[in-house]
């Protein structure tokens, strides 16, 4: 859409947060190897929420931690903005 990729993450199928795992190996696999599929801006997307591990509500950085930061760090390392899209109905934050 105009250069801009999005993707739509499946965080309920392979998630077992009792072994720190959300979007499951194949999941972040396949999101890693379409890193070179553009450069527009990324839009992530799923139905929980990204950030909030400080609160103790569900979210990908408080239930599943080192491999949230596997996603951030090879995110960061791409020259494509991102921008995190949850669709929790019960929580709603902007962050920078």
């Amino acid at each position: 859409a105009f250069g801009q990729r999005f993707f739509l993450f499946d965080g309920r199928s392979f998630r077992d947060t009792k072994n720190g795992i959300m979007f499951g190996t194949e999941q972040l696999d396949w999101f890693f190897r379409h890193k070179n599929g553009g450069t527009g801006p990324m839009w992530l997307m799923m139905g929980s929420q990204f950030f909030g591990a400080y609160d103790k509500k569900e979210s990908y950085e408080g239930k599943a931690p080192n491999e949230f930061k596997q996603l951030l760090s090879e995110i960061s390392q791409w020259e494509s903005p991102a921008t995190f899209v949850a669709g929790d109905k019960h929580f709603s934050e902007l962050m920078s």
